[in-house]
């Protein structure tokens, strides 16, 4: 059997059309049902649409006793690795990766930090379905917290990577959301970078968020005449 709601990268569609407040809360009220409550981390990308969306998911998952770690704007791969940083049971990224600014998603995580099993996400349909949520009583609802994943993640890249800080680099953001995130890693790492498209904008006006042939070519122009060695193109979400 196939799962009806998620895709190949969780759920995705037009935002306040296929992705609404009334889906992002019910399945936060999933998610917190198949844990038991538990701890989950929630972020975004850069999209007009994600903040409203983190609100009711959020709702959603203290609603049936979750606790919530907003990490806000962040890469994707920042909310995967929180939720085994923080030890966590979950974890939410609201983005629809290189698509159009119209769309918006919901990309879950399991507590290893990984997208959801097949088996995961039919039995998350399966208690969206049946409504079947545990909504907890008035004084064991959920707590909230806007907890910072940008420093220690970026201390996590510093430990784990060697590189010549002589290297001259550059990256297009695609004023996705490694906008704030990439010039601060690269200035730790003291390279020579220069970056374009690093302020964060949910209508992309850079082009569509994607390091596709046209818009690494323009990259490969712009490290050219700057006598860059390395060039990063990365994704709407990282």
């Amino acid at each position: 059997m196939k799962p009806k709601l998620f895709g190949s990268s969780g759920i995705r569609g037009l935002a306040n059309k296929d992705i609404t407040t009334t889906l992002s809360q019910r399945v936060g009220a999933a998610i917190a049902t198949m844990n038991q409550g538990g701890q989950v981390v929630v972020g975004f990308d850069a999209r007009i649409s994600g903040p409203m969306l983190e609100m009711a998911l959020t709702s959603g998952l203290n609603a049936c006793g979750a606790d919530v770690l907003q990490v806000g704007l962040v890469p994707t791969p920042v909310t995967a690795w929180m939720i085994g940083e923080t030890g966590s049971d979950a974890g939410v990224e609201i983005t629809a990766s290189h698509n159009p600014p119209q769309y918006n998603g919901l990309k879950v995580f399991n507590r290893e930090g990984m997208s959801l099993t097949i088996e995961e996400q039919l039995a998350t349909e399966k208690v969206l379905e049946e409504a079947a949520y545990e909504w907890s009583q008035w004084d064991a609802v959920g707590s909230t917290e806007e907890v910072d994943a940008v420093e220690p993640y970026i201390e996590m890249l510093v430990d784990s990577i060697n590189i010549d800080n002589e290297t001259m680099v550059a990256a297009d953001c695609f004023c996705g959301a490694t906008s704030t995130l990439a010039p601060l890693a690269f200035g730790e790492f003291s390279l020579k970078s220069n970056i374009i498209n690093a302020v964060p904008d949910g209508t992309f006006p850079a082009g569509k968020p994607e390091p596709s042939r046209e818009s690494l070519m323009r990259l490969g122009r712009y490290m050219k005449s700057l006598g860059c060695e390395v060039g990063f193109g990365f994704d709407g979400d990282g």
